[in-house]
């Protein structure tokens, strides 16, 4: 993973992370300055995008591709899960 994080102090782009601590879907992370030694803090997110989905053979839509977003994808998981039991 790239460390695009500037140094707020110098404006040098390496740190090193001294410590991390997950929080509710995110990261918050504990930078040291490779150049100054200076101490920041970030706190980070997981980005998950959209992105496109080709249907299998027999589905509505075969052959087409649409987008999809991972909350409605979770959603579709859940449901065919709950169903599946009911069986």
């Amino acid at each position: 993973m790239a460390n695009n994080f500037q140094c707020p102090n110098c404006g040098h782009k390496a740190s090193a992370v001294t410590d991390s601590r997950p929080s509710r879907g995110t990261a918050r992370r504990r930078r040291e300055c490779k150049s100054c030694g200076h101490v920041f803090f970030t706190v980070e997110a997981l980005h998950l995008p959209s992105g496109l989905i080709k249907a299998p053979a027999g589905f509505r839509w075969t052959g087409g591709v649409q987008s999809f977003e991972h909350r409605a994808m979770l959603k579709a998981a859940k449901f065919l899960l709950q169903e599946a039991k009911k069986v």
